[in-house]
């Protein structure tokens, strides 16, 4: 396309289209700053290439960021010589939390029937299914007041957060965190394994919170 050539209706949707698919391209994280990408194009006299720079050093800089997106075209009349065609934000998060393991539920919080014992019981956390070595990650910050084996969760990790809760990693194959410890969120607490009682790797992770066990879904981040 030259300069002379009508920057179409189509054209402008086009470049709209590319910059939503490029930014969803980008790999989520729960606390980027927003942006936002606005161009103007001109009638056939002049249209504007420097469009393509800022899109550039827009896209350099989401890497990592949010693929939560919003795009709004704004009018363009006929009669108009500058057309505003579009603003694309990425939205920062509303959670500081991240899940501990990339994963799939395999199993939920509430009543089940144990996979071990066969018998209908509560459980008190979530297991995430994951491959043997997968790295688990502490969703906030806190301190590490348990690191061992403890019978049935095999190697335990437990983090107390700033807010008093107490999050339980269980079922490790290894502990890379020592009691007292302090975490940061995204801290490495160790390796996803089978250890203690488990029919295959996975995390166990639960939340205690004044005194209860409560639904870790509702505590993490919506993925």
């Amino acid at each position: 396309m030259t300069p002379t050539q009508p920057f179409s209706n189509r054209n402008r949707a086009l470049l709209i289209l590319l910059g939503i698919l490029l930014l969803q391209m980008s790999v989520p994280s729960a606390d980027r700053d927003s942006l936002s990408l606005s161009a103007s194009f001109y009638t056939p006299e002049e249209v504007k290439y420097n469009f393509w720079q800022p899109v550039k050093q827009i896209f350099a800089s989401t890497a990592e960021r949010t693929a939560d997106l919003r795009a709004s075209l704004l009018p363009a009349l006929p009669a108009a010589r500058t057309f505003k065609i579009v603003s694309v934000t990425s939205k920062k998060a509303t959670s500081s939390k991240i899940w501990p393991v990339k994963g799939a539920i395999s199993s939920a919080f509430g009543m089940r029937r144990h996979p071990v014992t066969q018998r209908r019981s509560f459980h008190n956390g979530i297991d995430i299914k994951a491959h043997k070595g997968t790295s688990i990650i502490s969703p906030a910050d806190g301190i590490v007041v348990c690191a061992a084996h403890a019978g049935l969760l095999g190697r335990l990790v437990k983090v107390r957060t700033g807010d008093g809760k107490t999050l339980y990693f269980g079922h490790m194959n290894q502990i890379k965190c020592v009691k007292g410890q302090r975490v940061k969120r995204g801290t490495l607490l160790g390796t996803v394994g089978r250890s203690g009682r488990a029919t295959g790797p996975h995390l166990h992770f639960s939340v205690l919170a004044g005194g209860r066990y409560i639904d870790p879904t509702k505590y993490l981040a919506a993925r």
